[in-house]
């Protein structure tokens, strides 16, 4: 039986991935936990007091606080920011905004290796 299917494949760098910095080199360190449906710091109600990719969407401006899952859920964006500057932007030398967005861009970059490595391995 031949069906045409969509390969699928997971990567590990969701928005829930827990953000740390690694204690040997001080670099930012994504995952590979995760605070899955709990969101983030940002949440109040979630638990979570470790910074996650969805804190620095909420502290940039990406995510809206106030209609985040319809409004079923509000974010508190100066919960995220504390946490951010108190386990990223301090320990860095960086603002709060510094600090986010290079997480976001250690994100994206993720992304672009995983798909690159992906790609190729197909050939292309």
């Amino acid at each position: 039986l031949s069906l045409p299917l969509v390969a699928m494949d997971s990567v590990g760098a969701g928005a829930g991935s827990f953000v740390r910095l690694d204690p040997h080199t001080g670099a930012i360190k994504l995952g590979p936990d995760s605070a899955g449906y709990r969101v983030g710091v940002c949440w109040a109600e979630s638990g979570i007091d470790t910074v996650t990719v969805s804190d620095c969407h909420v502290v940039l401006g990406y995510l809206n606080p106030d209609n985040f899952l319809g409004g079923a859920v509000k974010l508190d964006v100066a919960r995220a920011h504390e946490a951010i500057r108190r386990q990223l932007a301090e320990p860095l030398g960086l603002t709060v905004e510094a600090a986010a967005a290079g997480v976001i861009e250690l994100l994206d970059l993720s992304l672009r290796d995983y798909l690159r490595a992906t790609i190729s391995a197909k050939g292309y």
